[in-house]
Order: structure tokens, then C-alpha cells, then sequence
């Protein structure tokens, strides 16, 4: 696990008045792998400049023990929304670094304040997603859009919040909320994809050429049945996409990585993340693809594939890699 150490940001150590106990916040976060995928992000550990984003509410049951879903959304404070955590290869005992939104000063730690033992009974509960966006206003409403250059491709992951997973058995007994008490507060978060990858292959059939791949376009035919989904809103408590536009094609320009074929035998290949999406028929989606020897205009033709039922087992899963 990537354990980061998140303690106050602010300069100082915040005080609360008599009785007031602060505690360092430490989590423990790790990305989900299955035998399928892995996504953009390869592995199971967020690498240097690899960012999340970060959010502190109010927890929202009387019972410390008792998992339960959040509703309200109310903030533990201003400052504790959308939070960036970066991650810095360079310090491996403390490898993250964090920032408030609109802020430019950069912090190593944070703390959560208890304002009295006696009034502060309800605990918070820590939230997150990758990576982190500018603007967020809520852990549930976190806008993107898919396409454009290969080295902007975003991997859309989420963390079921720490006050609650009934999905995991081992949980079973954890105390969920974070109650502020002097002590250090661990809470593991880990990250699941959100969207599906293709990974498309590429080899020469003849020996001496040399290929580079400008960009691939993934296009509905006409009276598709399957929709495209090309951008909207991102709920990170339960990795559900609302607010969809569904449009004619999607593409990505690979000219920035300079993806280059030469073998005969090995392929090589090329990531691309669409939407999660159930496939209606043979031939809804076609991959058109973009090499440096082509050329455009009437008449020319392009490289294509039309997508097969059989090539998706029904569907384009979260988290999930198609092979072609």
C-alpha cells in the first residue's frame, strides 16, 4: 500500500480551545487490480505525479461501529474541500504533498481537529478520487471529458468513503468514523477504475517498415444502437457517470508519444479509455485508425475494425481491458 501521511495544512499546529484534541490523519491507499486490468495507471501503487483528490465531511451515524451511507455532504470545513495530494518519489518516508484548492503553498501534513471531546460525537469521514481536478465542488460531481492527446488521458478511479464498505468482509468490527482523540486516524482507501481500456495491437507485415500511429477514432455507425459516451459527471462514492453526452465518435491523438511499429512478430500496443457501456450489436462501434503514410481527402480509405459482440462478451465493464 501507498501510505500517506496527511497532517495540518496550515503552517502551525491548529488550536481549538480547552479540551481540543488534534489527530494526524494517516491513509492508506492502494489501486484494485484483477486479472483483466489495470488500467492507465499500471499496478497497484500510485507512482511520482500521480494525484488525488481529497474531501472531509461530517460523518452521518450516531453508531461509530455502524457503516453507513452519507447523504447531507456537509464538509468538516471550507478548507477541506477537493484537496490535492501529489505524489513525490524523492521522499519515501513522507511521499505525498498537499495543497488547498486555489492555494500555491504546499504542505506535508494535516490534522483533524476535535473542538471538545464532550461536543464533537458524530467523527468525520475522508472521501477521494484520482486524479485530482481543478474546481470540484463535490465528491459526487466530478466533470471530464474523454479524448484529445494520449499523455492527457485520464483514468477516472474512486474510493468507497472510510465510514463504509459492507463489501468487505474483513471490515467487519472496524470503527468507520474518525473520532479525533490525540491519536493517529488510519483510514484505507482503495481506488477502483471507473472507465474501460482497449488495448489496441499493432505489428508490420512486412519486414523494413516503419509505422507511427497518428490516432485512433472510435465511431457509432449510423443507426447504432449502442450509445457513445464522450464526457459528464463522475460520482466517486459509487463510480457512476451521470449527465452523459452521447456523441457520434470519440478520438485520441497519439502524435505526442510517437507510438512506432517495426516488428513482424511482436505487436505493440496502444491504450484507449471509453465509457463503460453494454454493447447492443456487431458493428455499433468501428475503430478507424490514423498512420503517418496516410493520406486524407475524398476517395482514400481508412483502416478500420467493426467491433463484434463476441469481442466485448456483451459489454465494456469498469476496470475491465479489451484486447484487439
Amino acid at each position: 500500500y501507498v501510505a500517506i501521511a496527511l497532517v495540518s495544512l496550515v503552517s502551525c499546529v491548529k488550536t481549538g480551545g480547552e479540551g481540543a484534541l488534534e489527530s494526524p490523519l494517516v491513509i492508506d491507499a492502494d489501486i484494485a487490480a484483477s486479472a483483466s486490468s489495470k488500467a492507465i495507471i499500471t499496478g497497484t501503487a500510485f507512482q511520482d505525479g500521480h494525484t488525488v483528490g481529497l474531501f472531509v465531511y461530517h460523518s452521518e451515524t450516531a453508531d461509530v461501529n455502524s457503516p453507513a451511507e452519507m447523504s447531507g455532504f456537509s464538509l468538516y470545513g471550507a478548507r477541506y474541500r477537493n484537496i490535492r495530494a501529489a505524489h513525490n518519489t524523492k521522499d519515501a518516508a513522507n511521499p505525498w504533498r498537499f495543497r488547498f484548492e486555489g492555494a500555491t503553498t504546499l504542505f506535508e501534513n494535516i490534522y483533524l481537529l476535535n473542538p471538545t471531546v464532550a461536543t464533537f460525537e458524530e467523527g468525520l469521514a475522508v472521501v477521494a478520487y484520482a486524479p485530482w481536478i481543478e474546481g470540484v465542488p463535490s465528491i459526487k460531481e466530478i466533470p471530464f471529458t474523454l479524448g484529445g492527446k494520449s499523455e492527457e488521458m485520464t483514468d477516472l478511479m474512486w474510493a468507497r468513503q472510510n465510514t463504509h464498505d459492507k463489501t468487505v468482509a474483513s471490515d467487519a468490527g472496524v470503527n468507520y468514523k474518525i473520532v479525533p482523540d490525540g491519536n493517529a486516524k488510519n483510514v484505507k482507501l482503495t481506488f477502483r477504475h471507473a472507465l474501460a481500456r482497449l488495448d489496441i495491437g499493432f505489428r508490420c507485415k512486412n519486414q523494413g517498415s516503419v509505422i507511427t500511429l497518428s490516432s485512433i477514432k472510435l465511431k457509432k455507425k449510423d443507426g447504432s444502437q449502442t450509445p457513445l459516451l464522450v464526457s459528464g459527471t463522475f460520482n466517486a462514492m459509487d463510480g457512476t457517470i451521470s449527465n452523459p453526452a452521447n456523441q457520434s465518435s470519440l478520438q485520441y491523438d497519439y502524435t505526442d508519444k510517437s507510438y512506432t511499429f517495426q516488428s513482424t512478430t511482436d505487436y505493440t500496443y496502444v491504450p484507449m479509455l471509453i465509457c463503460p457501456q453494454e454493447y447492443k450489436a456487431d458493428g455499433d462501434y468501428i475503430l478507424e485508425f490514423q498512420f503517418n503514410w496516410q493520406t486524407t481527402g475524398e476517395g482514400v480509405q481508412t483502416p478500420k475494425y467493426e467491433i463484434k459482440l463476441s469481442d466485448v462478451n456483451g459489454g465494456f465493464k469498469a476496470g475491465e481491458v479489451y484486447t484487439f
